[in-house]
């Protein structure tokens, strides 16, 4: 089990994208706020949201907690 729920994971990937959209590397998490390194950090980033809400979704469907993912080879 992780240690956030989906309503947490939304939070965090919806903090990321209006951060990625507005071209700053900081992020405010309620009362903290967090500078990146870089774009592509927050971007590695919103791919892990994503994927964590996607997975806290079907749990949530009542669906597996299994995933697949594939190596990112760059």
């Amino acid at each position: 089990m992780s240690g956030y729920t989906l309503a947490q994971a939304q939070a965090q990937l919806d903090a990321l994208m209006a951060a990625n959209t507005s071209q700053s590397l900081s992020v405010r998490y309620g009362d903290r706020q967090v500078t990146y390194r870089s774009a592509t950090e927050i971007l590695d980033l919103i791919k892990f949201w994503r994927g964590e809400v996607a997975r806290l979704t079907r749990i949530a469907a009542g669906g597996g907690s299994m995933s697949v993912r594939l190596a990112s080879f760059r």
